[in-house]
């Protein structure tokens, strides 16, 4: 037969995966059309909520912390971790200069957690009021109530500031720790060109995240449609929503709520190990075209 038996399903089986595919695409579609059209799209504040194992790798991609960011010591140890490991490797450290980069960063945590400590009540009075602003945030009457969030945005345009000086101080901290560390390179290694501790540009830079990200989903969401290309497609798709799951493990306790998106990655993959696009989409002439050509290969021979 011209298609494999081991790859035929009955009626409804076809027909439901027929429908996942549309569904899904559909969903890819209207997230890209809106997030295209209505420009501004910004990964910051996904990247900057991230929590669990990989939170320190992502928040790596922000330009700088913001308010809650700068509040967050043990992130702030997590990164500073992360930046002193991949300026090693960047610059590939000899053995001295890796003693002195632990020694420069053991040296800052030590200077920042003496900040901490002697700024504690200032921290503790802004921690309370971040924790008032998130039950607002989260409030389900809040939400629907245009007159109350209205309110509850007011109150974090007020709230979300830390006093100018703190800011100041912290940031003094991160460029402290790159420039000490930066300086461990030798004249050869430094030529090579900077290694910002925020990351300013590059692709892997917000910046160029936000470009691709909204096109990246419109096209997902087409060629599931048109059932083309489905099997790429849609291991790419899950691959995606891999990483936006990642940034919220649902093992982590107080991590969003990722169900939904742990419920389409699971019906990528179903697409992806059937090959969905063969049944009513263009991946079924493809596999005619291939066939066809295999018959006549092995005919000519």
């Amino acid at each position: 037969m011209l298609i494999d038996r081991r790859l035929q399903l009955g009626t409804w089986a076809v027909l439901a995966l027929v429908a996942l595919r549309l569904v899904v695409g559909w969903h890819f579609l209207e997230e890209g059309v809106q997030k295209v059209l209505g420009g501004g799209f910004s990964s910051t504040g996904f990247f900057r909520q991230a929590t669990g194992p990989l939170a320190s790798v992502y928040q790596s991609l922000l330009p700088e912390p913001d308010s809650r960011g700068w509040l967050d010591l043990d992130r702030t140890k997590q990164r500073w971790q992360v930046y002193r490991d991949e300026l090693g490797r960047h610059f590939d450290f000899d053995q001295r200069q890796e003693k002195e980069a632990d020694r420069i960063l053991a040296q800052h945590v030590r200077g920042i957690e003496r900040y901490f400590r002697s700024h504690k009540d200032d921290v503790i009075q802004y921690t309370k009021g971040l924790e008032a602003l998130n039950q607002s945030q989260t409030d389900p009457m809040n939400q629907q109530i245009p007159s109350l969030w209205a309110h509850v945005e007011r109150n974090e345009s007020e709230i979300g500031q830390l006093p100018g000086e703190m800011v100041s101080d912290l940031r003094d901290y991160w460029r402290s720790l790159e420039l000490q560390l930066t300086g461990t390179r030798n004249e050869e290694q430094a030529a090579q060109g900077e290694f910002p501790i925020f990351t300013a540009g590059g692709f892997w830079s917000i910046a160029t995240i936000d470009r691709v990200i909204p096109y990246f989903i419109l096209i997902v969401g087409v060629l599931l449609l048109l059932g083309l290309f489905t099997r790429m497609v849609s291991l790419a798709g899950a691959g995606f929503l891999l990483m936006v799951v990642s940034t919220q493990p649902p093992w982590v306790v107080d991590a969003m709520p990722v169900h939904n998106y742990l419920v389409e990655l699971t019906s990528l993959l179903v697409l992806a190990g059937t090959g969905a696009g063969r049944f009513a989409g263009v991946d079924f002439f493809l596999l005619l075209f291939r066939l066809g050509r295999k018959s006549k290969i092995q005919e000519d021979e």
